[in-house]
């Protein structure tokens, strides 16, 4: 059972209730891969912590203000920088995109395995920034045995900071995602996460009807 705070519970007991905002995660996935994979980029910034993007994915990404066009707004909104060590982060690129959206060193973020991955994934699901809303317009997506390309595919349409790529992956030791051209000039390149499977977000805007069984005791 889900603990709650008293402010809830005393919320139910009224006769008109305030509006519930709810949200449903569904994965599908080889949990076997994150004992034995790891994320690792050669272009990352200082504030950058790529290892989040894939074995500890889902980790609660700050909004740290940088200097990026437009990026540092005086409206309340983001998290200033700390002076300590920076955890709560994920992959952030050291190069900044061009006018053109593209990159002097295009960024890639590589997850890596100690042996050839046999069992099949039938989607990789990429979060890139969820806080923002940014994206990579354009992006490549590799799977390799050792140095032999087993698949790859090319993005050039992308819209949306969550992207779907559906292929059956399989017989891996390596896959890397390689940013061509970001959304916005002069920003950084940022990926959330890298979830290797089918990751599937609902809320209030497509959940219809939730039955809930709630204690009160």
């Amino acid at each position: 059972m889900i603990d709650v705070s008293n402010g809830w519970k005393e919320n139910q007991l009224q006769a008109i209730v305030n509006r519930s905002y709810i949200g449903i995660t569904f994965k599908i996935t080889d949990t076997s891969l994150y004992n034995n994979g790891n994320a690792s980029s050669s272009d990352q910034s200082t504030i950058s912590n790529v290892s989040n993007v894939f074995k500890y994915a889902g980790v609660n990404v700050n909004n740290y203000l940088t200097l990026e066009q437009n990026r540092w707004l005086l409206d309340g909104n983001g998290v200033m920088l700390p002076n300590g060590a920076i955890t709560n982060n994920a992959y952030s690129s050291n190069g900044m995109s061009l006018a053109d959206l593209t990159f002097t060193n295009n960024p890639i973020i590589e997850i890596s395995f100690s042996s050839k991955q046999t069992s099949h994934i039938s989607a990789i699901t990429i979060s890139f920034d969820t806080n923002e809303e940014e994206y990579a317009k354009e992006f490549i997506v590799t799977s390799y045995d050792n140095n032999n390309v087993v698949y790859t595919e090319t993005i050039t349409d992308n819209n949306s900071s969550k992207y779907v790529l559906s292929h059956d992956f399989t017989g891996y030791t390596k896959i890397t995602l390689e940013i061509v051209k970001w959304c916005l000039p002069y920003h950084r390149a940022r990926v959330n996460e890298m979830f290797l499977g089918l990751k599937k977000e609902f809320d209030n805007t497509s959940v219809v009807i939730i039955k809930v069984l709630v204690l009160l005791a």
